[in-house]
């Protein structure tokens, strides 16, 4: 069934390739302000106006619980490409289905030219451009919904499967929310090309030189651990076959994700020399520090940079030694100040027995310290 309009003019197909936007992700724990995420959709949309399709490979949206006024932007945003005549083709993720894994109702208000709502093997959506034909196959993102039932159509013309799944090359492994996608299916498939969402970073799939099929990644971080630029992928088909694919970077803010061990040499001077290098206010930093730290931070040298970036995320998983805590806590007029000058002349005395392993207090001693008495026997036990 050809659902495709006739493109005149320009034999080149011109597809842009995304997924993972989440929209609405929100939340304390999202490193990304849903401002920059609606702006690097609007991005994703303007680049679209350049292309013949705008291919979404599923959670465009983080939940069906997405408030009225960021659908009202994906439908306007929609509504500008269509009125450019180019094509929308969604399939749902995690993200646009509901508790019984069917497609929220809202999906079908926003504007885009086909959804792939079937779990069983649909008849394809077909674009047309003069002499040259795509078929799209798509399925809605379930670990139930086998994508190697889906049949290819016909032989002649480019063949593009648009799935949220996780892909494998093994068998193996526990079981996702999402379905995944062996190699063994994509035998049965037989398809040119799939695009793919769910994994949040850029991969590209190859079979003797020739690329098969892409994840575009999310195109916004959805979490400390999608550092760096982010992508969406730009493909041009001519005579039947890719002749070009190339990434486009989009996102509007950068994530930069360091872990420090404060037991090297120069950590403090490696902080600041990190910090230094990737400040911008297009930029998130967290900082985690790990091992035993032997001096106490200084946190005012640290908060200085939150005007430097968009935010600064301060992780401190340290155990500062049984000395930094002497130095920080031993001056205060309390029974803590009274415990640790007490400690310090032991140790200064040798009263401390020899057995005695100091990195083990220094533990005890901070896991009181910052998490309190109560959960001093659950730490012991552990």
């Amino acid at each position: 069934m050809d659902r495709g309009n006739q493109h005149m003019g320009n034999r080149e197909i011109k597809i842009l390739l995304t997924s993972d936007i989440h929209l609405g992700l929100g939340g304390a724990g999202a490193p990304v302000p849903e401002k920059a995420r609606m702006n690097t959709f609007k991005r994703i949309v303007s680049l679209a106006r350049e292309h013949d399709i705008l291919l979404i490979a599923g959670d465009l949206i983080d939940g069906v619980a997405l408030d009225k006024e960021t659908l009202d932007v994906i439908r306007a945003e929609f509504n500008g490409l269509r009125e450019n005549n180019v094509e929308i083709l969604l399939t749902p993720g995690p993200g646009e289905l509901t508790t019984d894994k069917t497609v929220a109702p809202f999906l079908f208000d926003l504007r885009a030219t086909y959804i792939f709502t079937s779990p069983e093997a649909a008849v394809p959506y077909t674009f047309t451009k003069e002499d040259q034909r795509v078929y799209f196959y798509g399925i809605p993102s379930s670990y139930s919904h086998d994508i190697a039932k889906i049949k290819k159509t016909s032989n002649d013309g480019f063949h593009i499967g648009l799935f949220h799944v996780e892909f494998e090359i093994e068998n193996g492994g526990p079981r996702e929310s999402v379905f995944k996608l062996h190699k063994k299916s994509l035998k049965k498939l037989e398809l040119d090309f799939y695009a793919l969402g769910h994994n949040h970073n850029f991969k590209m799939f190859k079979v003797a030189d020739r690329i098969i099929g892409t994840y575009p990644g999310s195109p916004e971080a959805t979490g400390f651990g999608e550092t760096g630029d982010r992508y969406v992928i730009s493909i041009s088909l001519k005579n039947n076959e890719i002749f070009q694919i190339k990434r486009l970077s989009v996102n509007s803010v950068k994530i930069c994700d360091s872990v420090i061990d404060c037991s090297a040499p120069e950590s403090q001077n490696a902080m600041h020399k990190i910090l230094d290098e990737s400040k911008g206010k297009n930029v998130v930093h967290r900082l985690t520090l790990t091992g035993f730290r032997d001096y106490v931070l200084n946190r005012e040298s640290i908060n200085q940079y939150k005007d430097l970036y968009l935010d600064v995320v301060f992780c401190d998983e340290s155990i500062p030694t049984v000395n930094t805590q002497i130095n920080e806590y031993g001056s205060g007029e309390s029974i803590r100040g009274e415990f640790y000058r007490n400690l310090k002349e032991d140790i200064k005395k040798g009263s401390v027995p020899a057995e005695v392993d100091l990195d083990t207090i220094a533990k005890l001693l901070h896991t009181v310290s910052t998490l309190g008495y109560e959960h001093l026997e659950e730490w012991l036990c552990g």
